[in-house]
Parts: structure tokens; C-alpha cells; sequence
């Protein structure tokens, strides 16, 4: 290889590496609500949520606990009870938004969860921002908040 080839290769990783890390940083215009509902989730396959018709990515909406107070108190507990680094970006009575990052690579996935009084349930919704695959982060990571969400309050 010359060295005309190299830099060219080592630019084109070095292009790349810069975008992957832009688009990391950036919240997706996908995040957030549409008419009520949660955003539809991506065409790729790392992401999950309450509100999709896909099988293979559908999880159950959980039950309030309480009122919606107190069904947005026990979300708040889960959310900080969960290892790792988590910052809660939006934060309304009916709507929640945080980000998650992995420990190793500082990758981020939006999680939403948004509360419907009518049916009494939370839908939830956890996206990678990116990649194709999660390798079941994002369901991994709403059966652990599931069960943070379902134990009894802390005092």
C-alpha cells in the first residue's frame, strides 16, 4: 500500500468515527410525542416499545401503581434505581424522557415513557441512537426497569 492509500483510509475511519459520535450526541427528531402517542420506532431492529404493532419488538405497557403521582413517583425511582448512567432529559406529569449510556463506549439509547390515564397504563418506548443491532439491550434494560418499577416504594 502507498502512502497516498493509508491516509486515505485512516481519513475516511477518521470521517466516520466523527459522524457515529455527532449522531450519538444529538437527540433523534424521533424522540418525543406524535399525536399522543410515542414516536414509531426505527426500521432497525434496536429498539423496542409498548406502542408498535412489530411482535418482535413490542413489550407490555406496565400498570399504574396509584394515581398518575403516584404511578410518576415509582418511574422516577425505577430510573434512578437503575445501574449505570442515566440523565432525564424531560421530565412532565404524563411524559418522561432519559437517556442511557453504556459504560464502555458511552453508546445512548432514548428511553420514553408516557403516561395514559385513560387505559392506566405506561407505554414505553427505548431506541439505540445508533447501530443496527442492540444485542437485547434495549428489552433487557425494560424488564430491569419493569421490576424496579413493580417493587414497593422506598421510604
Amino acid at each position: 500500500m502507498t502512502d497516498k492509500t493509508i491516509f486515505l483510509i485512516v481519513l475516511i475511519l477518521a470521517i466516520v468515527v466523527a459522524l457515529a459520535i455527532l449522531k450519538n450526541g444529538r437527540t433523534p427528531d424521533a424522540v418525543g410525542l406524535r399525536q399522543g402517542r410515542l414516536s414509531p420506532l426505527p426500521p432497525t431492529p434496536n429498539a423496542v416499545s409498548s406502542q408498535t404493532e412489530d411482535e418482535q419488538r413490542h413489550v407490555a405497557p406496565l400498570a399504574f401503581t396509584g394515581d398518575r403521582q403516584e404511578t410518576h413517583q415509582a418511574l422516577r425511582q425505577a430510573i434512578t434505581g437503575y445501574p449505570g448512567k442515566v440523565k432525564i432529559v424531560t421530565d412532565t406529569p404524563a411524559y418522561i424522557h432519559c437517556v442511557f449510556s453504556s459504560a464502555t463506549f458511552g453508546f445512548r439509547d432514548d428511553v420514553e415513557f408516557l403516561l395514559d390515564d385513560t387505559s392506566r397504563v405506561v407505554h414505553f418506548r427505548s431506541a439505540s441512537r445508533l447501530g443496527y443491532s442492540d444485542l437485547g439491550v434495549n428489552r433487557r434494560r425494560y424488564a430491569a426497569l419493569a421490576a424496579l418499577y413493580r417493587r414497593p416504594p422506598r421510604q
